[in-house]
């Protein structure tokens, strides 16, 4: 893609933000079918790193397509057109085929919610089912978040279930989501072959204490001699005054093991254990630009280490600090600056990026 085509693109998404954006998907029923169209867009502009290159970039180009019957089945379509500095590619992220359970005649409270065949997002980590779209920092903390996929999307080929069980606790109600499937193996440099299952499992808690939403997950992904695991939280409070908002304070704790396999730091999967905390505060208060347009100002900051085991050792430390104004909360429209310093060994590096990301 040339560079004009580049600039033209990012000029119509800046304009698009200035039509009204209400929800995300555009809905239409008929004879108990309905569709869910989404159309979502990131571009963003990156000054400094090791190559001290300053770009204007499409970062990517989504279409979703989501269909449901009235016979407790359906299916989803997920397609991206990727570009970066080096190449450009079109991808099928989802293609998939789910069927509600819940409609079976000896359905009961613990029969899992759904089944769900084809290319999908695996059972995985909170950051990791965030996709690139649900991020409060411009990327993922993917210093610490390494799970496997085929292409780096988190999708693999495979079957899986999900569920929530209500747990009859006497004073707060906890709500238990659960999702485990079996994968296409992945075939990496340094994990087994891509005939070999990849098991993948999740399951979740979800609470509120005192007008605290508190949220605690664990994931896992076996394959071969391949074993990562992590357990995440969050929490988020609202709080009011002159500047009110919501406070978020997320993180979680990664570890893998690739039975001494070798491998490269800061490349493909890594052996070794680490974290990251991040806080986020969203102001209530709304600022408008246009009569049709407003925005939330949402400072945020990540720090991330991991410490590499096996046959090399070092640590990779990273964190980001910047800020988001959010154009619509329940999209995540978004324009976001975020400086990012990253130190891998004995190479540091540092940068920042302009991005601008709309969903509709």
């Amino acid at each position: 893609m040339s560079n004009n085509i580049l600039k033209y693109t990012i000029a119509a998404t800046v304009l698009s933000l200035f039509i009204p954006i209400t929800a995300k998907g555009v809905e239409a029923k008929n004879s108990g079918v309905a569709f869910d169209l989404g159309i979502s867009a990131r571009g963003d502009a990156s000054f400094g790193g090791s190559d001290e290159d300053e770009f204007v970039n499409i970062d990517n180009v989504r279409v979703e397509l989501g269909v449901e019957t009235d016979y407790g089945v359906g299916a989803e379509v997920a397609v991206q057109y990727t570009t970066n500095t080096d190449a450009e590619t079109f991808d099928f992220l989802d293609t998939a085929l789910f069927t509600d359970l819940t409609t079976l005649p000896f359905a009961n409270e613990f029969t899992p919610n759904l089944i769900k065949v084809g290319r999908f997002l695996a059972p995985q980590d909170r950051a990791g089912l965030a996709d690139d779209y649900g991020q409060v920092t411009w990327t993922s903390p993917s210093v610490v978040s390494k799970y496997t996929s085929e292409n780096g999307f988190g999708r693999l080929n495979g079957v899986a279930v999900y569920g929530d069980v209500n747990l009859p606790t006497p004073k707060v109600p906890v709500t238990l989501d659960y999702s485990v499937g079996v994968f296409q193996g992945v075939e990496n440099n340094n994990i087994g072959e891509d005939d070999e299952a990849l098991i993948a499992a999740r399951v979740s808690a979800d609470v509120s204490i005192s007008d605290v939403d508190v949220s605690l997950g664990f994931a896992g992904q076996h394959q071969d001699d391949y074993f990562g695991w992590n357990i995440d939280g969050s929490a988020s409070k609202f709080i009011s005054g002159e500047v009110a908002g919501t406070a978020t304070v997320s993180g979680g704790y990664y570890n893998y093991d690739l039975d001494d396999v070798a491998y490269t730091p800061g490349t493909d999967l890594n052996e070794g254990d680490g974290f990251y905390v991040q806080v986020a505060y969203t102001l209530d208060r709304a600022f408008n630009v246009t009569d049709s347009i407003s925005f939330s100002p949402e400072p945020f900051f990540r720090y991330q280490r991991f410490n590499f085991d096996g046959a090399n050792n070092g640590k990779q430390e990273r964190f980001d600090a910047g800020a988001n104004f959010v154009i619509n909360a329940e999209t995540n429209t978004k324009l976001t600056v975020n400086y990012w310093h990253d130190e891998l060994l004995d190479t540091k590096d540092d940068g920042v990026i302009v991005g601008l990301q709309f969903v509709f």
